[in-house]
């Protein structure tokens, strides 16, 4: 597992936030970005968090019936659920969702007033069971870094914390 050293979020806590992915699922990402060129395309981030440390041990593509263009995808939800579901229950209900992963093929990593907007949804979505969502954006080629983003509870929802991942 490559450890993902990221910078100071103090909306977090005065320590810095820890992000670990397992290389597998970082190469997962970037193999299905390599997919779609030049169209989105993401999936879910799953794990759990430890304290100020998030673990992320796997994702779930974009499933069979995702529908992927220039400046959007529509995930096949179901598939997802059901590839959720089973991680959960495989991991003895540790490994949880954590938020979304998705390219910017056409732009850079950040956050779109969509992803913004998807952000302040799964925080308040009761299912998502996620105060503190994730979203990994990786952009505008599957080889560029991921940047990964972080709404944590108890903000203003525009105050996304930036962290730059650098895999140590």
């Amino acid at each position: 597992m490559d450890r993902l050293r990221t910078g100071k979020a103090s909306e977090l806590s005065e320590s810095s936030i820890a992000v670990w992915i397992a290389a597998s699922a970082l190469e997962e990402i970037r193999t299905e970005a390599g997919r779609w060129p030049h169209q989105e395309t993401g999936g879910m981030l799953l794990g759990y968090w430890a304290g100020v440390e998030v673990v992320v041990t796997d994702v779930v593509g974009p499933g069979p019936c995702a529908v992927h263009k220039p400046a959007s995808f529509s995930p096949d939800h179901d598939w997802q659920l059901e590839r959720l579901a089973e991680t959960y229950t495989a991991s003895g209900r540790v490994v949880t969702y954590l938020g979304d992963w998705h390219t910017h093929p056409g732009g850079a990593p950040a956050p779109s007033a969509r992803d913004r907007r998807t952000m302040r949804r799964i925080r308040r979505s009761g299912r998502a069971r996620q105060r503190r969502p994730l979203m990994v954006i990786v952009g505008p080629t599957p080889s560029s870094t991921p940047k990964v983003w972080c709404l944590p509870s108890g903000t203003f929802p525009r105050a996304l914390s930036f962290t730059e991942i650098e895999v140590i």
